[in-house]
């Protein structure tokens, strides 16, 4: 079968040739485009993205035969996963992850639970298991935990109090995180 040769515009001004033979999710994977994706049929939503005539289309099930014209899907800098408690130690909480595709590449992690927010430092992720050091330590029913991609530009500071929780964040991470957040005080501080 003869493979047609076509083009990929995405919205930022980047483009790539594209495949009759992978599906668009692929091939901007390939690309090095992060996109956001849960699933591999189009159920979850997430990676849906606006076409040059408007339709939402998913990408991990939609193939392009000619040239094709997309906005991406917004890539949160951030998550939150709802955590089961394994141990509480002096100092360190080990946590499992739930179960499904978990990509918490962020460098940055809070701890939320009844007591509190705060912040935390990743120890060692062993697959759906993460050793995070922090402060309070002491178990809880419920934890939350946000994992943060900081970034380059970022000059805003989350904070509860005089504490500061995370930082390098950019202006819409911030307000995203603080309006998320908005059972505890926290504040956005350059």
């Amino acid at each position: 079968m003869a493979h047609r040769s076509f083009r990929i515009h995405l919205s930022d001004g980047r483009s790539f040739p594209g495949r009759t033979d992978h599906t668009l999710l692929r091939q901007l994977q390939d690309a090095g485009c992060r996109v956001p994706v849960a699933c591999s049929n189009g159920n979850c939503g997430r990676c849906f993205a606006r076409s040059d005539s408007g339709d939402q289309i998913p990408l991990c099930t939609t193939y392009a035969e000619a040239d094709v014209a997309l906005t991406l899907p917004f890539v949160a800098h951030w998550r939150r996963y709802r955590c089961q408690l394994i141990e509480a130690r002096t100092g360190e909480l080990v946590l499992r992850l739930p179960a499904g595709r978990i990509t918490a590449e962020g460098d940055q992690w809070l701890v939320c639970s009844e007591a509190g927010i705060q912040n935390a430092a990743l120890i060692r992720r062993e697959g759906r298991v993460l050793r995070l050091a922090c402060q309070d330590t002491t178990p809880h029913s419920m934890i939350t935990v946000i994992n943060v991609e900081s970034a380059t530009n970022g000059r805003y500071q989350l904070r509860e109090g005089a504490h500061t929780l995370l930082r390098n964040l950019t202006a819409s991470t911030a307000r995203e995180l603080q309006q998320s957040l908005i059972h505890y005080e926290l504040s956005i501080t350059h």
